[in-house]
């Protein structure tokens, strides 16, 4: 699937934009809060959210009372069996919300009508094959749907990491599961993915074996780093002891401290006491000596 122009009016923050796209990567920049995200939330609208749907109310323009539009062309297929295709959308409830799916065989220089209303959404998740079952049907999603496919396509920035926990048993249809099927069966056939496979299973072969336990003997991969695992923990232990030694010695240094402030203070107290003693001793003396 290609991604070739994008326009919306009335569309969140954005009044008119309108966007052509060309093959392979395709940068938006620019400062925050100028509509990039938006943008981005409009393909995802145009391709997977019904028009009448609920969800559309997030769409609705912040500041003026318009029907947010969408329109989104992009290519299925390759060669002679290429496609182009035109969805075009408005959203809002009851008769405000429009769809029209549009197809062109000659490079969209012409386009027709493909499908109207209610039908558009069964056929763009017909066409995509994202694991999305049709509106209306049984274990239809409400709102913007979401499968395996969707979030790793389109999924928003805001909740990529939604990625890592998403799994095909989430998809409300089968279609999602045969696209990836076909995908991996096609890349299985290209000799460098061969031979990374050869070299990724010579190494699960090292590891485990065929009972998928991991093995134990000197050539195994694990032995050094659990070697080096146990060593850390020894070492780990070693630092442990000496941390606690060192503040054992410094529990003692601060005893002998305090021991030594209350010597020194008793010191004082015996020097004065004894400054005293020679004193009087020196005054008797002195009353002797004049009685005599």
């Amino acid at each position: 699937m290609k991604l070739r122009a994008l326009e919306v009016k009335d569309f969140g923050r954005i009044a008119r934009a309108r966007l052509e796209l060309g093959d392979g990567l395709n940068v938006l920049y620019g400062p925050n809060d100028l509509g990039k995200s938006t943008l981005a939330q409009a393909i995802r609208a145009a391709l997977l959210l019904p028009p009448t749907s609920s969800a559309a109310s997030e769409l609705v323009p912040w500041d003026r009372d318009a029907v947010p539009e969408v329109a989104l062309t992009f290519e299925l297929g390759e060669g002679t069996a290429k496609v182009r295709w035109k969805v075009v959308k408005t959203f809002g409830s009851s008769t405000r919300g429009t769809a029209r799916l549009e197809r062109s065989d000659d490079e969209g220089k012409t386009f027709a009508v493909d499908a109207k209303s209610r039908e558009v959404d069964g056929r763009l998740r017909e066409l995509l094959g994202w694991g999305v079952a049709s509106p209306g049907g049984k274990g239809a999603p409400r709102g913007l749907p979401e499968s395996f496919l969707t979030q790793a396509l389109l999924g928003a920035q805001s909740k990529s990491d939604a990625l890592f926990a998403a799994t095909l048993d989430q998809d409300t249809d089968d279609a999602g599961r045969a696209n990836l099927t076909r995908a991996l069966e096609a890349y299985a056939q290209d000799p460098v993915f061969k031979e990374i496979l050869l070299r990724a299973q010579a190494r699960v072969d090292e590891a485990f074996s065929t009972s998928g336990r991991k093995r134990t003997g000197k050539a195994s991969p694990f032995r050094e780093p659990g070697e080096a695992v146990k060593e850390a923990q020894r070492e780990h232990e070693r630092a442990q002891e000496a941390l606690e030694r060192a503040e054992r010695a410094i529990h003692d240094a601060a005893r002998l401290q305090e021991a030594l402030a209350r010597a020194m203070e008793d010191r004082d107290e015996a020097e004065r006491s004894l400054g005293e003693a020679e004193a009087a001793h020196a005054a008797t003396a002195a009353h002797e000596a004049a009685a005599r």
